[in-house]
């Protein structure tokens, strides 16, 4: 993580240029998105990031018909199937609590186009940092997700071995984008090559882009992609 002057400072120089907020945006179909987009020319192995638990939500009325705030990473596939892990603000049929709940999860997308949501752990939005790691597994098209270091499932529906792209950042599903909100969060992020050697996602010649929808502030700073929603 960058310094507590430099972090400041960052999210200052945001703050001038963050876009107004679109009362009238709808983030159903499609969701939308605050999020820092790497592409390499050799192959993704596993994705790595490091970012706080920070506060993000949306109006109590929103989370009853599937409305969700996530920060999280994503490893996309050449086949355009994916694996995510990261935090998410919403109600998960998948959690013992039942309710609206923050909670840490991975999920999967599969060749045949279907979605599972892995639930992991209800958490606090407490500023703690805590790492989260997607990696190639030792089967064939198999994924392997940690969250702290300690293993938590494999992805087996991937239908690939290799990631294609890596994106981090933030997703929303609401009516009204104006009853979101996101304090800032920090999200370091680096990736595996086909190698098996781990660089900072703003290294060597690739240069990340990103893509920050109407209402939202994003950038990269460094190696770490910066985004929020007020």
């Amino acid at each position: 993580m960058i310094g507590l002057v430099a972090i400041v400072t960052a999210v200052l120089a945001g703050v001038a240029a963050a876009p107004a907020a679109q009362a009238a945006t709808s983030c159903i179909n499609p969701h939308c998105y605050s999020i820092g987009i790497l592409d390499r020319s050799d192959d993704f192995t596993g994705i790595y990031g490091e970012w706080h638990s920070n506060n993000m939500y949306l109006a109590d009325s929103d989370y009853a018909y599937g409305g969700h705030i996530n920060s999280e990473m994503w490893l996309v596939m050449p086949n355009g199937t994916w694996v995510e892990e990261g935090l998410r603000n919403g109600i998960d049929p998948g959690d013992p609590c039942g309710c609206t709940a923050y909670e840490v999860f991975w999920a999967d997308a599969s060749t045949s186009g279907n979605f599972s949501r892995h639930y992991i752990a209800n958490v606090a939005p407490d500023g703690t940092d805590h790492s989260y790691v997607i990696q190639q597994g030792s089967g064939v098209n198999t994924w392997d997700v940690y969250y702290d270091g300690a293993y938590q499932g494999t992805s087996t529906v991937t239908g690939s071995w290799t990631g294609h792209e890596q994106q981090v950042g933030g997703e929303v599903q609401v009516n009204d984008l104006s009853t979101a909100w996101c304090d800032w969060f920090e999200m370091t992020s680096d990736f595996r090559d086909g190698a098996g050697n781990w660089y900072l996602s703003n290294g060597g010649a690739s240069v990340p882009t990103q893509q920050v929808d109407p209402g939202f502030t994003g950038y990269w700073y460094n190696s770490d992609w910066i985004w929020w929603k007020h």
